[in-house]
């Protein structure tokens, strides 16, 4: 049985955060010269990070071999991690506040310069998504990269064609469109653009799906029948979600780091911090799949294996998930919800006696903010600017499935589905 294991560290922060001051006095008496080197330390303890694991052990995994499967011997895996990113290259700034005549001072300062003090950082929030969340996801996944998936559904394509006709004719609702009244042209093209959407798009593509059926019919039965009693494996990647948004944080700022006021311009000038936020989440799915078709001897076997290819190539078969497709309402509650994907997973389980042997949905979510500082400086020495600071919330998750798909345990599964499991060879831990 794998063990939960938990572990924690600090991540602490690796910029600069040293500097080191140099005063140089000349003076119009001995001993005429003097210098002064003054060690800068600042406070990042604001800066440092964490990081916390949870993990599960599993043994097998050490002797496994690529290629080679030996059962599911992967498992849940959750990783949070919190830090910050800053330069590791020091500054030099120059300045000095000769006036023609002696005594006169001189500072250099070689070290950190940031955008805004330590302490003014602030770390973002995590994105991960909850567990119910990630089933959902992983459920489409399932739903979309499944083997027992038909080329083409003419059950659902001759049902629709029946229960609604064909699409209207694109424009034929915008007849007398001059006419109109705005509120009736608005009304007008929200019913013409419903038309495209979920009338002629649908509808060209059952056909075009139709007829790729028919002309390749051969060679997808052919290679669907090989498949059967096989492992096959499939990965599916949902679209990055990628979200960029900038915000002036602090509108009338300085750099934060040395104090000298010999290395800045009189009078002082100012600039704004910019925080610059990202969030990037990308979720994708990996996982076997086995299926059976029966051996075309025996009446029975060949009647099954006629419903198994009809199924495949072309959906015709009344199954759960074509009923559902059927339903006049199942797009709008499939718009938000994954109800459709469900019945679709349920129906391959169930009737094309596809399993999985294993099944894993992972997310990995990128949250930072970057602060830069933009605007005059104050610095005597030009183009000496700070370099931007990023703190970052990282997450890592990944959730296993059942054989019968995400969301269920072993115990949860009925008689039929145990003794599936059991003739494939896949037992409760595997």
């Amino acid at each position: 049985m794998p063990l939960k294991q938990t572990k924690r560290r600090v991540i602490p922060y690796t910029g600069r955060v040293r500097g080191l001051s140099t005063q140089e006095d000349f003076l119009a008496v001995p001993p005429y010269y003097r210098k002064t080197d003054t060690p800068v330390n600042y406070s990042v303890k604001s800066l440092n990070g964490s990081q916390m694991t949870e993990t599960w052990s599993h043994p097998d995994w050490r002797s496994h071999k690529q290629g080679v499967y030996k059962g599911d011997i992967g498992g849940p895996f959750y990783t949070n991690k919190i830090y910050a990113v800053g330069t590791p290259i020091d500054v030099t700034l120059q300045g000095d506040n000769f006036a023609g005549s002696l005594p006169y001072q001189r500072y250099t300062y070689v070290g950190a310069i940031w955008p805004l003090s330590p302490s003014l950082a602030l770390f973002p929030t995590s994105l991960e998504s909850t567990e119910k969340q990630l089933v959902a996801f992983g459920t489409q996944a399932i739903a979309r990269c499944s083997p027992a998936n038909p080329t083409a559904s003419v059950t659902t394509f001759l049902g629709e064609l029946v229960g609604e006709g064909i699409p209207k004719l694109i424009g034929s609702g915008l007849e007398g469109f001059a006419r109109m009244s705005n509120r009736q042209r608005r009304k007008a093209l929200a019913k013409e653009h419903l038309n495209y959407q979920f009338g002629w798009l649908p509808f060209v593509s059952d056909l075009r799906s139709m007829a790729n059926a028919v002309i390749h019919a051969n060679k997808i039965l052919k290679d669907f029948e090989r498949g059967s009693g096989r492992i096959t494996r499939r990965k599916y990647s949902f679209p990055p979600s990628l979200k960029t948004i900038s915000i002036v944080d602090y509108p009338n700022a300085n750099p934060y780091g040395p104090g000298a006021g010999a290395l800045y311009t009189s009078p002082p000038v100012s600039g704004q911090v910019v925080r610059t936020e990202v969030q990037r989440v990308d979720r994708w799915f990996s996982g076997a799949f086995t299926y059976y078709v029966p051996p075309p001897d025996g009446v029975r076997n060949r009647i099954a294996r006629a419903v198994i290819q009809s199924r495949k190539l072309l959906g015709l078969d009344l199954t759960p998930d074509s009923l559902w497709n059927l339903a006049p309402w199942s797009w709008l509650v499939d718009w938000f919800t994954d109800t459709g994907s469900v019945i679709q997973n349920w129906s391959d389980w169930a009737i094309d006696n596809q399993v999985m042997l294993y099944g894993y949905m992972m997310e990995h979510s990128v949250h930072s903010y970057t602060y830069t500082y933009v605007g005059k400086t104050g610095f005597k020495s030009e183009g000496r600017r700070p370099a931007d600071l990023t703190t970052v919330n990282e997450t890592k998750r990944r959730i296993q499935a059942s054989p019968y798909g995400f969301g269920l345990t072993y115990d949860s599964l009925s008689d039929r589905q145990k003794s599936i499991l059991a003739a494939l060879g896949i037992s409760k831990t595997h």
